[in-house]
């Protein structure tokens, strides 16, 4: 068991209105380089550097959590003290949700905000309203059709799914509210399934997702390496 959490930094006891999880422990097979997403350069800093440098930007004092798998030790590596590293060691038999559970295990109960480690945004991508659970959602084409889509009805977003119109940012919030509602979908959830999985489930639950736009801010899928120029 000590093994299984060699590189979880230990929980401070401050309570910090928002938590920022990064899931960033995927292979990034479909990248040339092989290696994780988030160590890629980008603007002459890395993707990981990028995202929370623009976090810190849209609220200073929030606590960060990377949840790192593939080249776990590298990522670390790259990481100061104010940042909590979790380490998912069954990454390659287990998809996001799997980090996602290890991450809000780790967390003070608060409101959480879920990001992949393989987007590139602004801080106006980050909704500063906090009443309600949200998605980003796009309808400019800045998420490819291939990927995971929204459909949102009457201001409430119902399922998330592939091969739709409107394209999912793979940024969600989620309330203080429904904290423990999360834990405990992800305490039964197949650990193979995906994060939009897991939103479909809090859905079904009863839990209301309100879809955020701002096309002007950035939005940027990670696919391919033309997409960090």
């Amino acid at each position: 068991m000590g093994n299984q959490n060699r590189f979880t930094t230990q929980t401070r006891r401050i309570r910090k209105n928002n938590t920022f999880i990064i899931l960033a422990a995927g292979a990034g097979r479909r990248m040339a380089c092989y290696g994780p997403k988030c160590l890629l350069t980008y603007q002459n800093e890395t993707v990981l550097d990028y995202q929370i440098k623009t976090i810190r930007n849209f609220d200073l004092n929030a606590e960060i959590i990377v949840v790192a798998g593939f080249h776990a030790r590298r990522i670390i590596g790259k990481m100061d003290h104010r940042i909590r590293i979790i380490e998912n060691v069954r990454y390659d038999e287990t998809n996001s949700v799997e980090s996602l559970r290890l991450a809000l295990n780790a967390c003070i109960p608060g409101n959480v905000y879920v990001i992949h480690g393989d987007i590139i945004f602004s801080p106006a991508a980050l909704s500063p309203k906090k009443e309600e659970c949200w998605v980003f959602v796009d309808d400019c084409g800045r998420i490819p059709k291939t990927e995971v889509g929204a459909v949102s009805v009457d201001g409430s977003v119902t399922n998330l799914s592939y091969g739709l119109k409107q394209g999912w940012g793979q940024i969600a919030y989620i309330t203080y509210e429904h904290f423990e509602d999360a834990k405990k979908i992800l305490s039964i959830i197949d650990k193979n399934s995906s994060t939009f999985e897991f939103i479909n489930k809090m859905i079904k639950r009863g839990v209301k997702f309100v879809p955020y736009k701002n096309n002007k801010c950035v939005l940027k899928e990670i696919g391919s390496i033309k997409d960090l120029e």
